[in-house]
């Protein structure tokens, strides 16, 4: 009994037709042949790395390293790939470099949407608006590309800020409006502000451009004072909401908080903006509200400790500092008149008006110009297309519709974020509080910069997106009761 199986394996394997190696000429097998391609490929990337490494410079092979890593991260810890990415963006010599970024960035977290096999990208509520406004601003680009064949450059130069909107979905996504996955946004917002700050400083510190905007000098009563303009700033804003509320929220962090906390104020300081100013100290009186009356009254205390002692070392040991914030925030008075700040905030805002009316619903397209040409300001080439103003900017090259569809996604997210902070059961993120308090006045701001359609202001804002965005949903699944196992589907 026991010699039959054996019988019919040895049988089996006899009758079953051998594989012989696939012979290509002169005794080489395929197997051979690919094992001697894949010697070749490394000894050619070896003697390639060995020859960069002689004639180009380091810089050259750190970015050849990420570039290479940055995929498997994407797939193995998008958050972290994220992160850099962000990072990268900000610190990227040109828009060329961030914009080309930015579509990698794109497609490698599509493909890893696509992978999760998860369908889902925003709620109902979120996506209608989202898509209203995606339309709106496709239908521009078609206008001025094909219609009105404006220049490609002209066109790219005006939409280029649309495309980081394409992160809301994707982020959404990823989040998954979990407590983990926006804890990790949250950290994501508190590291790029703190990278933002701290190349703020250092700039301020030794009056040397190396990221994109400007390093200048402001002169006043007080003395010359060093500005740094760059990009990004929004970050800190929020963040110096954040870490207020943090503060109160988690009392054991304060080591880390406050110096912290300290680094986000100096640098706004270095940016001597008096919107940010404006705007950012209101983001910190709204806190109070947004935070509920329990934490509330603990978040103006802290705020008012910190303004207290604040002033009272400043003037013992940087009165100047005092002066020079006194002086540029008085200096809004001046404003108004010609070749002012303001001044000429409002000839772009007369000069666009008309054009609004003209073309409503549709705009005059990505890449059209809307004013003469002005030799005052004749060292900024895109002065006949550029506006400062977000709204009439977005109303101007796209149309109202896209600018309801925009205006809209924000104000349900911030419902949403607001509900969702009144009626959560568990202990309240401050990146959440911080975003209901502090969206309003990026607004408020968005009305003498074009923030809403900046680079990194347009990431921030869909940051903050998400996580007002998933307040709601995180509150139901807190107040929802478990299910239990074996009923429904």
């Amino acid at each position: 009994m026991a010699i039959e199986p054996q019988l019919s394996a040895a049988s089996a394997s006899a009758a079953a037709p051998r594989r012989w190696p696939v012979r290509l000429g002169m005794g080489v097998t395929r197997a051979t042949l690919w094992r001697v391609l894949r010697y070749a490929a490394l000894l050619l990337f070896a003697a390639l790395l060995g020859l960069s490494a002689v004639f180009l410079p380091w810089y050259f092979h750190l970015a050849l390293l990420l570039a290479l890593a940055y995929p498997v991260l994407v797939f193995k810890a998008p958050w972290v790939a994220f992160t850099l990415y962000v990072v990268s963006a900000f610190l990227a010599p040109g828009f060329k470099t961030a914009d080309s970024l930015t579509l990698a960035s794109l497609g490698l977290f599509a493909l890893r949407w696509l992978q999760s096999g998860r369908p889902d990208l925003l709620p109902r509520a979120l996506a209608r608006p989202y898509l209203l406004f995606l339309f709106a601003v496709g239908v521009s680009g078609v206008l001025g590309l094909v219609i009105n064949r404006y220049p490609i450059a002209m066109v790219y130069g005006d939409g280029r800020g649309f495309l980081y909107w394409l992160w809301l979905p994707l982020l959404f996504s990823l989040s998954r409006s979990t407590p983990e996955g926006l804890r990790k946004l949250s950290r994501v917002v508190a590291v790029v502000a703190g990278v933002i700050a701290f190349v703020a400083l250092v700039q301020y510190a030794t009056g040397v451009q190396f990221v994109a905007g400007r390093v200048g000098v402001v002169d006043g009563a007080s003395g010359s004072q060093t500005r740094v303009q760059m990009h990004g700033f929004l970050f800190v804003s929020v963040a110096t909401v954040w870490a207020l509320v943090a503060v109160v929220h988690s009392p054991r962090r304060a080591w880390f908080l406050l110096p912290f906390l300290l680094l986000l104020l100096a640098a706004l300081y270095a940016n001597l903006g008096r919107a940010l100013w404006f705007w950012t100290v209101l983001g910190m009186v709204l806190s109070v509200f947004a935070a509920g009356w329990r934490r509330g009254w603990a978040i103006a205390l802290a705020l008012t400790v910190v303004t207290v002692f604040g002033g009272v070392g400043l003037a013992l040991f940087k009165p100047k500092v005092i002066d020079s914030i006194v002086e540029r925030a008085d200096s809004v008075r001046g404003e108004g008149g010609p070749r002012t700040s303001y001044g000429w905030r409002k000839l772009e805002n007369q000069d666009a008006l008309p054009h609004i009316i003209r073309k409503p619903l549709t705009g005059i397209g990505l890449g059209a110009e809307y004013r003469r040409w002005i030799h005052e300001v004749a060292h900024f080439e895109e002065h006949t297309r550029y506006v400062h103003n977000s709204y009439i900017f977005i109303a101007l090259k796209t149309g109202l519709l896209s600018l309801f569809g925009l205006l809209s996604l924000l104000m349900v997210a911030w419902w949403r974020g607001w509900r969702g902070t009144r009626q959560m059961k568990v202990p309240q993120r401050a990146l959440r509080v911080a975003a209901v308090a502090s969206l309003f006045p990026l607004l408020g701001l968005s009305i003498t910069q074009p923030e809403l359609v900046t680079p990194m202001s347009a990431l921030l804002f869909v940051m903050l997106t998400v996580l007002m965005g998933s307040c709601e949903s995180h509150a139901q699944a807190v107040a929802a009761p478990a299910r239990p196992r074996g009923v429904g589907v």
